[in-house]
């Protein structure tokens, strides 16, 4: 018998090997992986928090393995991270989710490099989830990137780009539009993929009452980057 939820968070990129090729827009590589660490850690400590799952997988790259720092270690505790080769791959990463399916009646699977998850909407995620029929759910951001999804009835043959950088809703809706399915679409979330992106963070963490979307240790990171990046924030 499948058991009832499994929730798993993927990088879009590594977040301890950084390369020139894949820091974010106009940032070097130590303050892109100082980005791209806090964004993960927010998910990490929610779910922590939230503990509403059978099983939670937090993705990263192979190329991390030996590169994690001794702090981010203990972030994750008791959590085992899981290592693949690029969680960034479509194919890849379409065929490790296959696998869960397998073990789990319904799944969310969450962009890392996103924000704005509170648990009354996770709450309303996972009832979405609980429908006897098929379901799928769909999270865009303002600048129409997919950030999340949600299935249960896990189908082999649902080819979804979870993996490929900058999913764009339309195109991604193009595709999903003609199955079977309950589609649902949320649009509370935030996607941290271009530098106007990065601008709506900081407009967002910049005001007292989103202050709640992040622990005081991931805005000290994010302010960090602020900070040696205030040039573009003007």
């Amino acid at each position: 018998m499948k058991e009832d939820l499994a929730i798993i968070v993927f990088p879009d990129a590594p977040l301890f090997s950084i390369t020139e090729e894949i820091a974010f827009p106009s940032m070097n590589t130590d303050f892109s992986s100082i980005l791209y660490q806090a964004m993960y850690l927010n998910h990490l400590e929610f779910f922590k928090e939230n503990n509403v799952a059978g099983r939670f997988y937090f993705l990263l790259y192979e190329s991390d393995r030996n590169n994690i720092t001794e702090t981010f270690k203990e972030f994750f505790g008791t959590v085992l991270p899981v290592f693949l080769h690029n969680p960034g791959d479509s194919a890849e990463l379409h065929n490790y989710i296959a696998k869960i399916g397998e073990k789990f009646s319904s799944m969310l699977i969450f962009r890392s490099n996103s924000l704005g998850l509170s648990r009354s909407l996770l709450d309303s995620y996972i009832n979405m989830l609980e429908m006897d029929n098929n379901v799928l759910l769909l999270s865009h951001s303002s600048s129409e990137h997919v950030v999340a999804y949600g299935l249960n009835h896990f189908d082999s043959e649902l080819k979804l780009e979870f993996g490929t950088k900058q999913v764009l809703f339309t195109e991604c809706l193009k595709k999903v539009s003609v199955l079977d399915r309950f589609l649902f679409v949320s649009k509370e979330l935030h996607s941290l993929n271009t530098l106007e992106d990065f601008l709506t963070l900081y407009s967002l963490l910049s005001q007292k009452e989103n202050y709640n979307l992040c622990s005081l240790r991931v805005h000290d990171m994010l302010t960090d980057v602020f900070i040696e990046y205030r040039e573009i924030l003007k």
